[in-house]
């Protein structure tokens, strides 16, 4: 019983960790389940998030790229990055070539549940289209998201952006 618990303790360190750090070499990633990804959301409360939601893929969200890398760089820790990709070697390749290190390990979902349910409880909301971008305030809660120019992202990060939400008509 003592060997089941500590073979527990030691996939949630290593699977449920604070936000990855900065400057990850692409060779890597994270693949985890939604409800996963719910819990390193919640592992970033106390400070602006940009949750960006990509597969690599998608032609816009390649022209993107570039300058999320760039708002990871100047905003360490608030971004995260999650592929909706099925294969994760396709993406690490992508990134490899185009990108050699980002400032973040990618989070690759690894579709073994409902995306968008256990992102419901922060009121995140992905759309149809990609890439979705979330802006979370420091208590966890969306203040804006959708299918946003990464300028919006940049501004809110820096705390450009007003404190309080946007109508609902608004916020997609």
């Amino acid at each position: 019983m003592r060997g089941l618990l500590a073979i527990f303790a030691v996939i949630l360190f290593l699977g449920f960790g604070a936000l990855p750090s900065a400057g990850a070499d692409v060779q890597s990633y994270k693949s985890l389940s939604a409800d996963q990804i719910s819990r390193v959301i919640d592992s970033v409360k106390g400070k602006r998030t940009a949750i960006f939601v990509y597969a690599s893929w998608c032609p816009y969200c390649r022209g993107v790229m570039p300058k999320i890398i760039d708002i990871a760089e100047q905003h360490e820790g608030q971004v995260l990055a999650i592929s909706l990709d099925k294969d994760p070697d396709t993406l690490m390749r992508y990134l490899q070539k185009t990108h050699g290190v980002v400032p973040f390990v990618p989070i690759v979902w690894d579709h073994s549940d409902i995306f968008a349910k256990p992102l419901a409880r922060f009121g995140i909301k992905p759309g149809n289209g990609i890439p979705f971008t979330a802006l979370l305030d420091e208590y966890g809660f969306v203040h804006k998201q959708g299918v946003l120019e990464p300028d919006v992202t940049a501004k809110y990060l820096a705390g450009g952006a007003s404190d309080k939400p946007l109508p609902p008509e608004e916020s997609l």
